[in-house]
């Protein structure tokens, strides 16, 4: 499986198509938030990530990490976000669609039409 990983800045041009080889796993990961397990190790961690806010273009002032896992049945998709300063970590309740605050998460455009996609996030913990 080959993801092909697309950075768009707030205006909407394609800044840079960057290409990501998940990893095919034979034993599913137990899904507890650690990503300690062995079969993580497997994976290719990726953090060539670049910003959109405030800084459009820069490279990240806090590193992330990722790793997609695959079997038969599933996609695992790892994300590590280190801060060097983890209390300035925030956290707002809103309203669904509005998300605001710090979040981790990942998108599929399963349709592959670069206009809608399924997105599965969270916020960081505080």
């Amino acid at each position: 499986m080959i993801l092909t990983v697309t950075l768009t800045a707030a205006s909407g041009q394609t800044l840079e198509k960057k290409r990501y080889k998940a990893t095919r796993i034979s034993e599913a990961p137990v899904i507890n938030g650690t990503l300690d397990e062995p079969v993580w190790k497997t994976g290719e961690w990726i953090d060539d990530f670049t910003q959109n806010q405030p800084y459009n273009g820069q490279k990240p002032s806090q590193r992330t990490e990722f790793a997609v896992l695959f079997d038969n049945d599933n996609i695992y998709v790892g994300i590590k976000n280190f801060d060097t300063h983890p209390d300035s970590i925030v956290n707002r309740l809103t309203r669904r669609d509005n998300a605001d605050g710090d979040l981790s998460g990942v998108l599929f455009d399963s349709f592959h039409d670069l206009r809608t996609a399924f997105l599965f996030g969270l916020p960081l913990p505080v």
